[in-house]
């Protein structure tokens, strides 16, 4: 379905892009990779920092396309939105069981996260994090991220 239909169902709000908004989006990611890696972080900080950072990258992306998520279903739509806007669904899929992993580890249960876990988010957070940036160049000014 395409993210028109999806405005369409009230999943997304349409908005204007701007290049200050992306700018910020993309300055929280940056924020949130750099102090993922922070040492002596507990592996469930390490995931939820770098879930942030991904979820920043979709909001950035998906602002591009002219839409921001709306407030039902937030993180999954975000998430979700990444199969149009970076086009590997696979990845996608990795993502929405680490969102329902995100969930357990905020509201329900802590310490689920293995230190393999943790490194495996922040790879994929850099993957995602540099296709971001890749996309995001004819948006925003050259320096920002940097």
């Amino acid at each position: 379905m395409s993210l028109e239909k999806w405005a369409e169902n009230g999943w997304l709000k349409t908005a204007e892009p701007d290049g200050g908004d992306i700018e910020s989006l993309l300055s929280v990611a940056v924020r949130n990779i750099r102090d993922s890696r922070v040492k002596g972080l507990s592996d469930d900080s390490v995931f939820m920092l770098a879930y942030q950072a991904i979820l920043s990258c979709a909001c950035a992306l998906l602002l591009t396309k002219g839409f921001r998520p709306a407030s039902k279903g937030q993180h999954y739509y975000s998430i979700e939105s990444l199969r149009e806007t970076l086009g590997n669904d696979e990845q996608v899929d990795v993502l929405q069981q680490i969102r329902n992993k995100r969930n357990i580890i905020q509201y329900e249960q802590a310490g689920i996260v293995s230190p393999s876990e943790a490194l495996r988010i922040l790879e994929l957070t850099d993957e995602i994090f540099t296709s971001t940036k890749e996309i995001l160049r004819s948006h925003i000014k050259p320096d920002a991220g940097e």
